[in-house]
């Protein structure tokens, strides 16, 4: 499944990540990641048909 993440806050403040991930927790996980990473404060999590 592919997944569109979009931070809030930080150094990539509005930019968005297009990603794969088999789950929704899978998913999840990897957008706290991105989160902590690019010190955002909000994120965005979309399943992209």
């Amino acid at each position: 499944m592919k997944w569109a993440l979009t931070l809030h806050g930080g150094e990539s403040h509005g930019k968005t990540i297009v990603f794969e991930a088999e789950t929704a927790d899978e998913a999840r996980r990897l957008a706290l990641q991105e989160l902590r990473r690019k010190e955002a404060r909000v994120f965005e999590l979309e399943k992209i048909d």
